[in-house]
């Protein structure tokens, strides 16, 4: 879910994994206004109209009550990540980030990796930030060797060393 607040300026609330449901508040609510969804790769969107979807959530108590789980992780996810952007500088907002995109690397259970990689300009729009902030980031963190940076993937390295850096300062030590 990407919030937009202003034509070039965007921030990325949350990404969605295959069979995910979305738009479900605008269809309880009817405010159709605010729903956007842009996929970043090639998608396909089922449908339902909100009479029916509205019909199924009154009637299928387990559909009902997986919605309501499903919103309430978001709503936590969404409210944590305010925090973040509330509390947490640019650079720590993007270790976090980096944490939260990456998956365990497959080959080495140290390293942690984000593929396809993101540009610079869709990280910033995930902590929002401006690129050229990522960028200075990413390239300390590469003559670092935090992270290394292929073709096909963000490699984190060093995932210990972002969360060491995130820890000092949530503690006062920057």
């Amino acid at each position: 879910a990407t919030l937009r607040i202003a034509p070039s300026k965007e921030f990325v609330l949350d990404d969605f994994p295959p069979g995910s449901i979305v738009g479900a508040l605008n269809a309880i609510n009817g405010h159709w206004d605010n729903g956007f969804l842009m996929t970043a790769t090639d998608a396909e969107v089922i449908t339902i109209p909100p009479g029916i979807f509205r019909e199924i959530i009154s009637t299928r108590h387990d559909v009902c009550h997986n919605l309501l789980c499903t919103m309430t992780s978001r709503l936590r996810q969404l409210y944590l990540r305010m925090t973040e952007y509330s509390y947490l500088d640019v650079k720590s907002r993007l270790y976090n980030a980096l944490l939260r995109l990456s998956l365990p690397a497959p080959d080495n259970k140290e390293q942690r990796i984000i593929s396809p990689p993101l540009i610079h300009a869709v990280l910033a729009d995930h902590i929002g930030a401006s690129r050229e902030s990522v960028s200075r980031e990413m390239s300390r963190l590469l003559q670092d060797a935090v992270i290394e940076r292929g073709d096909d993937a963000i490699i984190i390295r060093q995932p210990r060393e972002l969360l060491r850096r995130l820890s000092r300062v949530v503690s006062g030590q920057k």
